[in-house]
């Protein structure tokens, strides 16, 4: 598959993430909230790497320590704070905040794949475990809103839906994450056996 049609994907992925008639189900259902959000984070944004690094020949080097755990410690902040109640019912009230909201998951599940050493970058050797370490908070965060005895948020009064949204964060956001790590710890093993 060439190049420019993985980014492609990538940006056709995150339009209808975002288009109109999947806005408009996710006003109503905490699912499709989350399938929105999980579309943008583990699906837009690695195709978005994946293509994007190698059309525009991004200079091969490995990502210092420091980046690599910043991008990391970047992805899980935002996922964290974008779920805590005010913030959540925030971007469902305020258009810029929803944008904000948005473009922060795009940009930290591309930092995030992009750290993982995808694209035409070689890994870092500890990028495999910083990013499972990465799939941590989320994991947790899904099992919390799965396990919870009432609903987190005003916009989203209903505990099954949560409960359902919870299920598919953790499930469905964690393999893609985990997913992430095994190809990071593919391309840091590649790295390592090919030096002399």
């Amino acid at each position: 598959m060439s190049n420019r049609l993985v980014f492609g994907a990538g940006g056709l992925v995150a339009v209808l993430a975002v288009s109109p008639p999947v806005d408009a189900r996710t006003t109503e259902s905490l699912v499709w909230h989350m399938g929105q959000h999980l579309l943008l984070l583990a699906v837009a944004a690695p195709l978005l790497v994946l293509g994007g690094l190698r059309i525009w020949r991004a200079p091969i080097r490995p990502v210092s320590g420091m980046v690599l755990f910043s991008l990391v410690g970047a992805h899980v902040v935002v996922v964290a704070i974008w779920h805590l109640p005010p913030l959540f019912d925030g971007a469902e009230r305020v258009l810029p905040v929803h944008v904000a909201e948005h473009l922060s998951f795009l940009a930290a599940g591309a930092g995030l794949w992009w750290a993982a050493g995808l694209g035409a970058r070689p890994a870092s050797p500890v990028a495999a475990l910083a990013v499972f370490v990465a799939s941590l908070p989320g994991i947790a965060l899904g099992a919390a809103m799965t396990l919870a005895s009432g609903p987190w948020y005003e916009s989203y009064p209903s505990l099954v839906q949560q409960q359902v949204a919870g299920a598919l964060m953790w499930s469905v956001g964690g393999a893609a994450t985990v997913l992430c790590g095994v190809l990071s710890l593919v391309r840091s093993l590649s790295v390592l056996e090919a030096a002399p």
